[in-house]
Parts: C-alpha cells; structure tokens; sequence
C-alpha cells in the first residue's frame, strides 16, 4: 500500500468474503472496515471506515474505487475527503491461502495467542462454530463462526466481549461490546481482525 507522500507498507493483509465485507489490516492497532461491489467493466467501488491508535482511538470514514486486472489482482483508490488522505491499494490474491476449502470440523478447535506484547488470548471454536474464550486481561469472549462458502478460506465471526480490563492504551469501556470480524484459517493457525466500532480485535492464534 502506498500512501499519498510516498509511505509504503508491506506485509498489509486484506481479508474479503463472499458479500463484499472487507476488512484490511495494517497492524494491531490500525485497520480498515468496509464494503466493496463490482459494478461491471471489471469496476469496484465501494467504502470504509479506518480504525486506529494515535494516543486515542480514532476514525475516518473513506470511499474506494478502482479496477481490477485480472481475477487475481485489483489496483484499488482510497480516499478521505475529511483528513485528506490518499492511497494506491495493490491487491494480489493468494491462491495457495485463498482457494484452500474449510469447514467448521476443520476449523474446530482451541487456539492460543502468546505474541510478545500483545495480550495472551485463548479461543475455542466447535464443530457449531460457537466460539469462546477469555484473555489475561478479564475479557471473556462469546460468539459465532460462520463459513459462507467452504470452498473458500474466509470465515465470518461475530462475538461480544464483556468483562474486559484496559490493554495497551484502549480502557476497559473501549474494549467490551459486540464485535464483527473476518478471518482465514491456515492449518495449525488462525487470522482474525475485527472491530466493535471503537477500537480493533486482533488475533493470531495457533492450534493446541
């Protein structure tokens, strides 16, 4: 991603399932949420909300539009008339990620996160796709994993979180609530990003 000025990230992951959702990740505490159509030509248009942590949570509200080159790659214009901003979005579809099919006895199964300094997170997830688990910070998590088409490695989660003590900068108030997020599956780990649309739920977990 290369921002107006110059900036380039590496390494960005953009997770979209099979409705349009979007949500692309920058870092753990800065990532994007929205909702992305096609509109004929190979056109996509579509808008966002940026989330992130600058000595407090903020966000900005921006639209997309672009085209995309072939079915695997996308050159994506995002902007944000309130702050100004500007970006190139290049997006490339990992077809070893993105075309590995899943389903919820595959995904089942409890996951820990133990990354250095992030919080230490433990989530369970059934062959229901009810999903729980608790953070060594309080939170206690509750909620549902949906797949909406097996044949592709994306996986839909909403949750709420309750009991949740303050972490790295975001109070306790912050971080309870109901939370919509995306995620894919890699085989002996999961990805999910999501938000409460107030600060952003991040988890990289590997299978016990």
């Amino acid at each position: 991603m290369t921002v107006e000025g110059g900036d380039t990230f590496a390494g960005v992951a953009t997770i979209i399932d099979p409705d349009g959702s979007f949500v692309t990740f920058i870092s753990q505490t800065d990532a994007t949420f929205g909702v992305l159509a096609g509109t004929g030509e190979n056109q996509i248009i579509g808008a966002g909300t940026n989330i992130f942590y600058s000595d407090t949570w903020s966000q900005v509200d921006g639209s997309v539009s672009g085209q995309a080159a072939d079915s695997e790659s996308a050159t994506l214009n995002v902007e944000a008339p309130e702050t100004g901003y500007q970006s190139v979005v290049e997006i490339s579809r990992n077809n070893s990620i993105s075309d590995t099919p899943i389903s919820l006895a595959e995904l089942s199964g409890s996951y820990l996160m133990q990354d250095t300094g992030l919080v230490t997170t433990q989530i369970s997830i059934d062959s229901d796709g009810v999903v729980t688990g608790t953070d060594q910070r309080g939170c206690i998590f509750n909620g549902l994993a949906n797949i909406p088409d097996e044949s592709v490695n994306v996986f839909q989660v909403r949750f709420t979180a309750e009991n949740c003590g303050s972490a790295g900068g975001s109070s306790a108030e912050q971080r309870n609530g109901d939370y919509s997020a995306l995620g894919t599956f890699g085989g002996d780990q999961v990805l999910v990003v999501g938000t409460n649309g107030v600060v952003v739920a991040y988890f990289r977990g590997l299978k016990n």
